[in-house]
């Protein structure tokens, strides 16, 4: 009895530090996998965000594309006549309003 006593003790001796040790390598790996999920979701995240990209810049390269096989806007017509030009008048008509009505109240015109 007394050698296999001797026996277990040294076989817990010799496997206690091992399953420690498995015991810590568990908890790292449990950490791992959340780091992995969490980094998982981001990664979808940005494969979304690139492939919204990517359509977005499909869509403006065919807009282009399509701008430059159109032909060009014609440019926009002019006044339908020319303005005419100001009428050479007296320097009476010239004068501000206030002026004249003024110069009808003082001179009585």
């Amino acid at each position: 009895m007394a050698r296999a006593g001797a026996m277990a003790q040294y076989n817990e001796s010799l496997m206690a530090p091992l399953v420690a040790e498995l015991a810590a390598y568990r908890e790292r790996l449990e950490i791992l996998a959340r780091e992995n999920g969490t980094l998982a979701e981001r990664l979808a995240g940005l494969e979304r965000v690139r492939d919204a990209a990517m359509a977005h810049a499909a869509a403006l390269k065919a807009r282009l594309e399509a701008a430059a096989t159109r032909p060009p806007e014609p440019a926009p017509e002019p006044f339908p006549r020319p303005i005419p030009p100001m009428p050479n008048v007296g320097p009476r008509r010239r004068l501000p309003p206030w002026r004249r009505w003024l110069g009808a109240l003082v001179l009585g015109r």
